[in-house]
C-alpha cells in the first residue's frame, strides 16, 4: 500500500475507533446509571452492563494502542476491520438507541419502583435486547482478535 493509502485508511480506522469509542461509553453510561438507580433491576439489566462493559474496554484498549493519525495498522487488520466497522458502528448505535428507550421509559420522577421493575422486565422480554447481546459477543470475538494482532 503506498503512504498516502495508508494514511487514508488509517485515518479512517481511527475516526471508526474513536465513534465506536464513543458510542459504547454512552451506553455503557446509561446502563450503568440505570443500574445504579434500581438496584434491585432484572440480572437482564446486569447482564447487558456486563457485555457493553467487556466491548468498552476492549475498544478502549485498541484505541490506546493506535497512535492517533498513525500509518501503522497492519494491512491485514485494516481489512478485518474494514469488513467489520460499518457493522458494529450500526450495532452500537442501535443498541445506544434501544438503551436511550429504556431510559426515557422510567425517567419519570413520578413513577414507583415497582413500575420500573415491571418496565424494565418487560424490556428484557424484547428479542431486540437478545439480539443486541448476541451481535455484541460477536464484535467482542473481533475485538479479541483485533486486539491481539495489535499486541503481538
Amino acid at each position: 500500500m503506498d503512504p498516502v493509502s495508508a494514511a487514508v485508511a488509517a485515518v479512517g480506522f481511527a475516526a471508526s475507533l474513536a465513534t465506536l469509542v464513543g458510542l459504547v461509553t454512552e451506553s455503557s453510561r446509561v446502563l450503568h446509571n440505570l443500574w445504579d438507580k434500581v438496584r434491585d433491576t432484572p440480572k437482564d439489566v446486569e447482564r447487558l452492563l456486563d457485555i457493553v462493559r467487556v466491548t468498552e474496554s476492549l475498544v478502549k484498549e485498541i484505541a490506546g494502542l493506535i497512535p492517533e493519525g498513525s500509518g501503522d495498522v497492519p494491512a491485514m487488520l485494516q481489512e478485518i476491520w474494514n469488513a467489520r466497522a460499518g457493522l458494529m458502528l450500526v450495532d452500537m448505535r442501535g443498541l445506544g438507541q434501544v438503551v436511550l428507550e429504556l431510559q426515557n421509559s422510567i425517567e419519570s420522577e413520578t413513577i414507583s419502583r415497582k413500575h420500573i421493575r415491571t418496565s424494565i422486565r418487560k424490556f428484557f422480554k424484547d428479542d431486540k435486547i437478545l439480539s443486541y447481546e448476541r451481535k455484541l459477543s460477536k464484535h467482542i470475538e473481533t475485538f479479541t482478535l483485533v486486539l491481539s494482532m495489535l499486541s503481538a
